[in-house]
Order: structure tokens, then sequence, then C-alpha cells
């Protein structure tokens, strides 16, 4: 799909099978953990060339962009302790949850791509500038 949507389940799927890795093998899980945010920033790629803006505008974007940097903080922050593949494990759990709560648990409308909306000159918005009314398009009034 275009919009990225069907590419965020796979990258759930990587993450739920990096949670896995973690408990085996460490390499595994960092492998498959790696594969899913690539995979989650082709989403959001997908999603921002389609837009044409880099789509975090609504919940269903800011979720998939905070599962992206869970992902990532897992696999960037490196610790010596014996946990830390338990940590890593459930950090992953939790990005795979988050991308299922945005695709799976959320309205279709809140997942479509909506235009950016942008203040309009036509508004009727002014500014007080120096004891002068302004319109910000079109300068002083007079």
């Amino acid at each position: 799909m275009a919009d990225g949507s069907a590419m965020a389940l796979v990258a759930s799927g990587l993450f739920l099978l990096a949670a896995l890795g973690y408990l085996v093998r460490r390499q595994a899980g960092d492998l498959l953990g790696a594969a899913g945010a690539a995979v989650l920033v082709g989403a959001l790629g997908a999603r921002g060339v389609r837009a044409g803006y880099w789509p975090l505008t609504n919940q269903y974007e800011f979720t998939l962009a905070f599962a992206l940097g869970t992902s990532l903080a897992a696999l960037v922050v490196a610790t010596q302790q014996e946990r830390s593949d338990r940590v890593r494990a459930v950090t992953m759990l939790l990005s795979a949850l988050l991308v299922l709560l945005a695709r799976l648990g959320m309205p279709s409308f809140r997942r479509a791509i909506r235009p950016l909306s942008l203040p309009s000159c036509e508004a009727g918005a002014v500014v007080l500038e120096d004891g002068e009314i302004r319109h910000p398009c079109h300068g002083p009034s007079r």
C-alpha cells in the first residue's frame, strides 16, 4: 500500500520476533529489531511521500513514531548487565504493541492521511504591532 499501513504490521511482527529473539540470542534480537525499525521508517517515509510533508500530524502517525523511538532506544542502549536482554525483549514487545494499537486499535478515519492545514490569509486574523492593527497578509489597515 502506498500509505505504509501494511508495512506497519510487518514491523510489528518483526518486533514480536525480536522480543522472542532476545530470549534466545542477542544477535537475533538485534537483527530482527533493526529490520523492524527499518520497515517502520519505510512506513513513515511512505506516508510522508504520499502526504507531501513529514507525517506527524495525527495520533496514528505519532504512535508509529513513538514505537520507532522505543525500538531504536532498545537497539542503541547497550548495557553490560545480565538483564539487558530481558529489558530489550520487553521494549521490543512494547514497540510491537504500540504499532498494533496504532494499526488495529484506531478507527480508519484516524489513520487517514490528512492535508496539513495552514492558516489562511482570508481568516481575518489581525496582529497588533506598535499600536497599529495589521492583517498578516496585506499590511497595515487604514
